[in-house]
């Protein structure tokens, strides 16, 4: 009998988060679902998915003959977690900002850069409980390449990828990232995008390796049209939108 593996979760509440949990509930392995914050932990246990396997919240033990499912909160994971056995995954299926900011709408700086802090220390007790073992990030296409307006959304997830990385190594583990492009759910169009359901499949068999792969047709199709016009933008001569000899209002000289 092959050892059970444990599944640290988080982004439990995506489109994503579901489709994985899903897959998980049916392995036998035990799952620690992080909650964000108070209702998140509330939204969580009143799952009707995760309800009946829950451990009990009082004892944190393990239900005999039923996979072991706790909803811990991210601000008190480090202090709660037991002493992890057997191989450890920890699924980020949501770091940093989840949606791209609208054009001309100012990010939430401040809130995003304390919830990328809670969620990597969440990594990082995870990591040191169990000595080490497999992270899997799944960020965006628009990490590598990023579109003139979605330069803080792709830029976010390049920051939290080096410091994920770079957290894990230090704790002996080992980081793969998957990098999608737009997600669709059932009778959603789009037939070069990636399913939720795939991906959910794609991270789940993410082997535990130094990795970094491109999912979804559409995802690629970027990449291509983004180093054609990375290539062209080269090899154009730069031009100003103003005149050399052009001054700025601030600059003229007042009428005397």
């Amino acid at each position: 009998m092959s050892e059970r593996r444990t599944h640290v979760v988080l982004g439990a509440r995506t489109r994503l988060g579901g489709a994985v949990l899903e897959r998980l509930l049916g392995t036998g392995d035990p799952v620690v679902v992080v909650a964000r914050d108070a209702r998140d932990g509330d939204l969580l246990r009143a799952d009707p998915r995760l309800a009946p396997r829950l451990a009990p919240a009082a004892t944190g033990e393990r239900t005999s003959g039923e996979p072991s499912v706790r909803v811990v909160l991210a601000e008190q994971f480090g202090d709660t977690l037991e002493p992890l056995t057997g191989p450890l995954r920890v699924l980020v299926l949501a770091l940093g900002p989840v949606h791209p900011t609208d054009a001309g709408v100012e990010p939430p700086l401040e809130s995003d850069m304390s919830a990328v802090a809670r969620d990597l220390a969440v990594v990082d007790a995870a990591l040191a409980a169990a000595g080490g073992g497999h992270v899997v990030l799944v960020s965006t296409v628009l990490a590598l390449a990023p579109q003139h307006d979605r330069r803080y959304y792709g830029g976010w997830k390049n920051v939290v990828e080096q410091s994920l990385r770079a957290r894990t190594e230090a704790r002996g583990g080992v980081l793969s990232v998957l990098y999608p492009g737009r997600l669709v759910g059932p009778g959603d169009r789009g037939r070069l995008s990636t399913s939720y359901a795939r991906l959910a499949d794609t991270t789940l068999a993410t082997a535990p390796a130094s990795t970094q792969r491109v999912v979804g047709t559409d995802s690629r199709i970027l990449l291509v049209v983004r180093s054609i016009q990375f290539v062209l933008r080269s090899l154009r001569p730069v031009t100003s939108h103003r005149s050399p000899t052009e001054t700025t209002r601030s600059e003229r000289r007042p009428p005397r």
